[in-house]
């Protein structure tokens, strides 16, 4: 059993339930899928399942877990937390209630064909949900038609969390509110380093004070509060389905996600883990650019037809390149930047403001956090007055003193000035969108349709850019900071078994590669791979060894600063082969939303192998357990 699994809370043991998921397997002695449902269908529900085990996990305790007949065919696969624990007692076995948190669409059919879901079940909402780096928006489709919810007074809630002199935490707007007055107490933009490891280049991009958790992972300072980003994430999600909730008058449980195309696998699988913890069952992640195609294209039948999607937010940019036939629609190329959105503008702008404030009254503001933080308001509000105005006006009132007198900022911008100021970061733009381009071996001439997602993309000069690269206006039916919620949303409702399913294809936005034992590096997945995707790979060890160690990359150029290691996979327990060689194979699978998955044999037959993992590897391995099978519970009890 890995050592994670070890320090796990049990019961009895007094602890408290572990942070990460804990990986089990459960062998149950059936042959196949009737006999299951004839000798365990009294355990299983739609909510969850009954185990019976001696030693069950502390209440709270999440568990990515399979369910393996006597076949070894997997029958149930997914993600689910302890509801409840049965202690021994005269005829009564100990065991736990897991509610399930996710479950992939093998098992979804198992249910439905075990357990058919109730006529009141089938109208279940799913909400689409955009995290977006400043702004989160959520949307749902009612009576067929896809439709954003408010959060609280506006279309879309600050993506902000504060902690206030009194330790309070405030999300959304008040923590926004906060943030002027003590910029200190706030976050903002986490959503970047969302799933990355602390280190000293990454703390000195951030808007706010990065320090490093207890994991090694990157996370927010805030009045002597250490908080994850993982865990500002997940408090983000909660407010909006909180606020979603009250605007709806029911509860919301599902939910589709969009995600920048260009996260890797452990960024996405940090985004799902925190919507699980804000209360999710997660359907799906989908990125940002195919949600937006699906938001244009759903209902329009449209001929096959390539739309380039631009989607440039104030956090990240993405360009992909997608197929569309009808309700079909596949991704052909993908590629973007998650450190370049329009937070780089407003520091540009922002920067012009402050030296015109230094040559007027000779203060320098770079060590001055509210002046900062004020005029990076500032200018922001400035970028969005110029894409509808040729001029605005910045008036900061009382910036900063000297001799005791209060000094104001008073500055004319003009959008002529601002474009030319900023005029190397729309190449930026274009360049990344002629790579992506390069890659999937296309040409501008090849796009039928351009679309713009994001609110950056409303400023005049870069849908100038784009205009002259694709030689196409863009299209304007579209809301461009609603696209990616409603689109999520379409697809969550179109997933729901009565009405189908949309048929989008993803790939992989960056190479997925190995180290072998040996030192070479061998690339598993291919940038652009289409998703899911799975593949076996032999490894094998220098004489003498009893271990591997693989480690896991994802990114372009194997040791420069566009590739993360992920984590290493370490294999122990090994048997010597026929040559005194330790061997393993291992299954890499990649789910539709690029979720990655590893799975080890070794030796002629198929045993279990311990896996630990150094820099939290994605999806955790499994154990096992061997629960007997419970007796049928009362009547009463379900899952």
């Amino acid at each position: 059993m890995p050592a994670d699994a070890k320090r796990d809370a049990r019961a009895g043991d007094g602890g408290e339930p572990p942070r990460a998921p804990v990986a089990i397997r459960v062998r149950l002695p059936y042959d196949g899928e009737k006999a299951l449902a004839e000798g365990y269908g009294g355990h299983l529900s739609r909510a969850g399942i009954v185990l019976a085990t001696e030693r069950p996990w502390a209440v709270g305790t999440i568990l990515a877990f399979e369910l393996v007949l006597a076949t070894d065919q997997v029958a149930l696969r997914g993600e689910a937390v302890v509801a409840k624990q049965t202690r021994p007692a005269p005829g009564v076995r100990p065991g736990m209630t897991l509610r399930f948190l996710h479950l992939d669409e093998g098992s979804h059919r198992l249910l439905d064909r075990i357990c058919p879901p109730p006529a009141s079940a089938q109208n279940d909402w799913v909400l689409g949900i955009d995290l977006g780096t400043t702004g989160t928006r959520v949307a749902l489709v009612r009576h067929d038609a896809a439709e954003v919810v408010p959060l609280g007074r506006d279309p879309a809630m600050p993506s902000a969390v504060a902690i206030d002199s009194q330790g309070r935490m405030l999300v959304g707007a008040r923590a926004k509110a906060l943030g002027v007055s003590d910029p200190a107490s706030t976050v903002t933009g986490a959503k970047r380093w969302l799933g990355c490891r602390f280190d000293a280049t990454c703390a000195g991009r951030a808007p706010f004070r990065l320090v490093r958790d207890p994991s090694g992972d990157a996370a927010a300072e805030l009045h002597g509060q250490v908080l994850p980003v993982t865990r500002i994430c997940t408090e983000i999600l909660r407010q909006a389905r909180n606020l979603a909730q009250e605007a709806l008058g029911t509860q919301i449980l599902r939910a589709v996600i969009g995600v920048p195309a260009w996260f890797d696998v452990r960024q996405r699988a940090a985004l799902r883990r925190a919507a699980i913890a804000a209360g999710f069952s997660v359907e799906l992640l989908v990125s940002e650019p195919a949600a937006a195609a699906v938001a244009y294209a759903a209902g329009r039948q449209l001929p096959r037809r390539r739309l380039a999607v631009i989607d440039f937010g104030g956090g990240t940019f993405d360009a992909t390149v997608l197929e569309v036939e009808g309700d079909a629609i596949e991704v052909l190329a993908t590629g973007g930047d998650s450190f370049f959105g329009g937070m780089e503008f407003d520091a540009r702008i922002g920067n012009l403001l402050a030296e015109r404030f230094e040559e007027e009254h000779g203060v320098d503001l770079a060590d001055d956090p509210n002046a900062q933080q004020r005029i990076r308001d500032a200018a922001e509000s400035a970028k969005i007055a110029l894409s509808s105005a040729q001029q605005t006006q910045v008036v900061l009132p009382f910036l900063a003193l000297r001799d005791g007198q209060p000094l104001d900022l008073r500055a004319t911008l003009g959008r002529g000035e601002v474009e030319e100021l900023c005029a190397d970061m729309v190449e930026q733009l274009a360049e990344i969108a002629t790579e992506v381009l390069t890659a999937g071996r296309l040409s501008p001439r090849q796009v039928d349709e351009l679309i713009l997602v994001g609110g950056m993309t409303r400023m005049p000069a870069i849908r100038r850019r784009f205009q002259v690269l694709f030689g196409r206006t863009p299209v304007v039916d579209l809301d461009a900071s609603s696209a990616v919620a409603i689109g999520a949303a379409l697809l969550g409702h179109a997933n729901r078994r009565e009405y189908g399913s949309l048929g989008l294809r993803d790939v992989l936005g960056a190479p997925l590669s190995v180290q072998l034992p040996d030192g070479r590096r061998e690339t598993v997945f291919d940038r652009h791979t289409g998703l899911p995707a799975e593949r076996h790979l032999d490894v094998e060890g220098p004489p003498g060894a009893t271990e591997l160690r693989v480690p896991v990359y994802q990114g372009r150029g194997a040791g420069s600063a566009k590739e993360r290691l992920l984590g290493a996979l370490e294999l122990r327990g090994l048997a010597p082969g026929p040559a005194g060689r330790v061997r393993a194979q291992l299954t890499l699978s990649l789910s539709s939303d690029a979720l990655l998955q590893i799975h080890a044999e070794s030796g002629e037959v198929r045993e279990a192998v311990e896996l630990a993992t150094v820099d939290a590897l994605v999806e955790p391995p499994l154990s096992v357990i061997e629960p007997a099978p419970a007796p049928r519970p009362s009547a009463g009890a379900s899952a």
